[in-house]
């Protein structure tokens, strides 16, 4: 069989595997991402292995960012199910273990970290909107003040 080189189709084909969340008692979920070309997106389902070897999907818009609660009864992450094409922001949503998460609350400007305080109470950081900072219709921001950075190597 002769050698061919490896092309930008053959990458957009790769499932990319991340964002590991592993519970208390042994449970675990974890991202699957992927290029679909035909609706040209990029897509991501939560996968989640239970300590007794049953296996769960949760496949929705842009689900991503799973982390199980201390007491690893719930599940919540990030997500964009529901949502219309022209709908700005993100979803979090919790999962029981059982039927379909539901939402509990949404975001305009996005996520930028999601982390239990306590077995009830979540923490969400999110990017704070300032008046001109984003563009008319909110879809990007616009901004020349980029923070500097000097890691003290010469």
């Amino acid at each position: 069989m002769g050698k061919r080189k490896f092309s930008i189709e053959d990458i957009l084909k790769l499932r990319r595997f991340g964002d590991l969340d592993v519970s208390g008692r042994g449970d675990v979920a974890f991202t699957i991402s992927y290029s679909d070309l035909d609706k040209n997106k990029n897509l991501s389902e939560i996968h989640i292995i239970r300590s007794d070897g049953v296996k769960a999907f949760l496949v929705g818009e842009g689900d991503s960012s799973p982390r199980w609660s201390p007491d690893s009864k719930l599940l919540v992450f990030l997500s964009r199910r529901g949502a219309g094409e022209k709908d700005k922001g993100i979803g979090v949503f919790v999962w029981s273990g059982v039927g379909e998460p539901r939402r509990i609350i949404w975001f305009k400007y996005g996520v930028n970290d999601l982390k239990w305080f306590d077995s009830s109470e979540l923490v969400v950081v999110t990017p704070t909107p300032r008046k001109g900072f984003y563009d008319e219709d909110e879809d990007y921001i616009v901004t020349d003040k980029l923070p500097v950075w000097f890691d003290r190597r010469f």
